[in-house]
């Protein structure tokens, strides 16, 4: 009589294990998310350089322009071409911060929130603002409600976020005379918004943002505003008046 041996399933061997199904998985989400790093930080440098690009070169051009032709140019000329030269340098010092900000956030940064009063953190940003000679004709008007709220928040960068919105609306509004500032409450959170009667935002195709580099875009400042308020927790929304200009708006939590 034959005995019946019994071969081992080959099949039942090669199929992989619960764990290393798992094993596999992992790496291949960290493969993904390593990809997106990399694509991200990309898209950041190349973001910051397209944005230093315009002031690096008009500091340049004017410093070449008052050296090489000092003897030839009127003192109105060279007082022209120095203020030039000290206005797209006043434009290089936030974008440095803002690089600086948004570096440190994606990094073991932590938040140093406080409870802090609207009004305060509101003309802390426009002192910021006032400090700047090109925008000294722009009124800002600002409306917060006179009850008092306390809302957690780091207040150095939540003042970074307004101030960088403000520039944007004197800045990139071209045409911008008033800057409107509202705090209001709405159930679990407060809502900021910066407003101006500027020339508004512009959607630009994708395939046109290369040739159009002067649309008021979404820069260097404002990447750094979308950084700070997903930190905290919030959301920050971009849109028009509907009797014209921007209108910027983000929401902090009012509850840790």
């Amino acid at each position: 009589m034959k005995k019946c041996i019994q071969k081992p399933d080959n099949e039942a061997e090669k199929k992989p294990t619960h764990m290393q199904s798992n094993m596999g998985e992992h790496q291949c989400d960290e493969k993904i998310s390593a990809i997106e790093n990399e694509k991200a930080r990309v898209d950041f440098l190349r973001m910051l350089a397209h944005d230093l690009r315009a002031p690096l070169a008009a500091i340049v051009g004017s410093a070449y322009t008052v050296a090489q032709n000092i003897d030839a140019l009127s003192k109105e000329q060279i007082q022209c071409l120095t203020m030039n030269i000290a206005q797209s340098g006043e434009r290089l010092i936030p974008m440095i911060e803002n690089a600086l900000t948004i570096t440190k956030l994606d990094g073991d940064f932590r938040l140093n929130k406080m409870e802090e009063l609207a009004g305060d953190i509101l003309y802390a940003a426009i002192r910021h603002f006032r400090e700047s000679e090109s925008y000294k004709d722009i009124k800002i008007i600002v409306d917060a409600p006179k009850k008092v709220i306390l809302i957690p928040m780091d207040a150095v960068l939540i003042v970074r976020v307004l101030l960088n919105l403000m520039n944007n609306s004197a800045y990139h509004g071209e045409h911008t005379k008033t800057i409107w500032m509202k705090v209001f409450y709405e159930k679990d959170k407060a809502i900021f918004t910066v407003e101006d009667d500027g020339v508004g935002f512009v959607v630009v195709p994708e395939k046109d943002k290369k040739r159009n580099s002067k649309t008021r875009g979404m820069g260097i400042g404002l990447e750094c505003c979308k950084t700070v308020i997903r930190e905290h927790g919030g959301t920050l929304t971009f849109g028009n008046r509907p009797e014209g200009g921007a209108r910027s708006q983000f929401t902090l939590p009012l509850y840790n």
